[in-house]
């Protein structure tokens, strides 16, 4: 059986995704200060974002990418204030307000250290994962989508072979359940475009998101798990918000391979008994990634590959006819087990019918179809000693093959302080031999597939700032 599967996502399905601060700004008796101008600085890539307060002292800095800033306040008559590291996750409306202190604007107050950050203006309840714990925690086939099952309100889609195809085949895919719902009302948002699996049959089923990037070009995701607000619609069940890396103004990069081998494992019953060697198992997870400046403080570029080759052997026993019973011989089968009768000595009707068993438990070789006699020759011989007119007679252990390859490419350009633009483009190919308990030629089409699995997502998005006051 040939299977393929096209899976893709459209910028068009565009969900709200970005971050942003909000705040009040007050001189030392509690007033209002309207006016006042605010410099929001990323510091990894130097853009800068402007805002002014408005005349109830408020300002807001909507629509900026999850990072660490700096915020900078100037206003005649105040003392210029800084406060620096204020980290930024993915989807947070952060409240930060400011006292200005009365004084000349050459003199600066700095907050160099500055707690975690509230978001007080938003009902939604979640956990951000960010990429330091992605990257350390281990993760068999470096999926992150595992580590939202750490969330709280969030339990695997699947246990103990019962639940939600979503988790794969395997249980590596990552599909959970969330408040209260079914796993395929998880919804995956890639940079704010639709990344979820569609509810299918066959291997699109299994799946748990389009594309995959792998944990080095996730800069840090949040599962939403409770109170979704209107801008999350689509599914009724959680959400995870996933933000991809960027450049900077640095150049950064990594290089890695994970192995698994069955070198290192023991062998099983089965193939024990048969005499056959350890099944097989190679795992190699490989990739890099790079990113940087094009133009310092204004362009960004940033790539990852991973692949992924799995050689995964398996161990049928099934039942196939001996030697004997292909020529007709079927006396060693028993008196009681598998007797043979001749069709053409039917006398009566119904119930009552009889038939005559052929002498001796063999069908002559006359009486075989010429059909059946060439499907039958297709089935391998008992392979395992003594079995040979016994039921579990044939020892088989293929190997199955997964090839998959992951790319993600990403540009970031700031033409000013009021325009930015972004553009991603995710890339999956998986290509998969599934095998049966039996050989190709005798399975028939009923068990062993080939799998195609290519997978798109891409999105481009343009911020622009009309007015740097509210």
């Amino acid at each position: 059986m040939r299977v393929l599967v096209l899976i893709a996502a459209f910028a068009m399905s565009l969900y709200a995704q970005s971050s942003g601060f909000q705040g009040v700004v007050t001189d030392p008796s509690g007033a209002a200060i309207p006016g006042v101008e605010l410099r929001i600085v990323n510091i990894a890539t130097g853009v800068p974002n402007s805002a002014v307060s408005n005349e109830q002292g408020f300002y807001s800095v909507p629509l900026l990418a999850q990072g660490t800033y700096r915020i900078t306040l100037s206003k005649a008559g105040f003392g210029t204030t800084t406060r620096d590291n204020l980290k930024l996750d993915v989807g947070q409306a952060a409240r930060v307000d400011f006292e200005l202190k009365i004084g000349n604007v050459a003199e600066t107050v700095e907050v160099s250290a500055a707690a975690p950050l509230l978001e007080s203006e938003s009902t939604v309840m979640g956990q951000v994962i960010e990429n330091k714990r992605i990257v350390e925690m281990p993760l068999n086939l470096r999926n992150y989508l595992e580590l939202a099952k750490f969330s709280a309100g969030v339990l695997p889609a699947r246990s103990l072979g019962r639940g939600s195809r979503t988790a794969g085949e395997d249980g590596t895919e990552g599909g959970f359940i969330a408040l209260g719902q079914h796993a395929y009302q998880t919804q995956v948002l890639l940079d704010g475009v639709d990344n979820s699996s569609r509810a299918s049959g066959g291997p699109l089923g299994f799946q748990s998101q389009a594309v995959k990037p792998p944990v080095d070009a996730v800069e840090e995701f949040k599962v939403v798990t409770n109170n979704n607000s209107a801008e999350y619609g689509s599914r009724m069940g959680g959400k995870v918000l996933v933000s991809t890396k960027s450049g900077t103004n640095q150049f950064h990069g990594s290089a890695y391979e994970f192995l698994r081998n069955q070198k290192f494992d023991a062998s099983n019953f089965f193939a024990n008994r048969s005499g056959s060697p350890k099944p097989t198992l190679r795992q190699n997870q490989y990739g890099a990634t790079i990113g940087g400046p094009i133009i310092q403080n204004r362009s960004f570029f940033f790539f990852s590959y991973q692949g992924t080759r799995i050689r995964r052997g398996q161990t049928f026993t099934s039942t196939v006819p001996g030697a004997a019973a292909r020529g007709g011989e079927f006396s060693g089968e028993g008196a009681r087990r598998n007797q043979i009768f001749d069709p053409d000595t039917t006398t009566g009707t119904g119930a009552a019918a009889t038939r005559i068993p052929f002498p001796g438990n063999r069908i002559p070789a006359a009486r075989f179809d010429p059909v059946a006699k060439v499907i039958a020759d297709l089935y391998p011989l008992p392979n395992i000693a003594g079995r040979d007119a016994l039921a579990n007679n044939f020892f088989f252990a293929p190997t199955d093959i997964e090839n998959s390859n992951q790319y993600d490419m990403r540009v970031d350009h700031n033409f000013s302080g009021k325009d930015r633009v972004f553009g991603r483009w995710s890339i999956r190919r998986d290509d998969k031999l599934q095998n049966g308990p039996l050989p190709i030629s005798a399975s028939g089409g009923g068990s062993g597939q080939t799998i195609k699995l290519p997978g798109d997502n891409w999105v481009g998005g343009w911020t622009r700032s009309l007015s740097p006051s509210v």
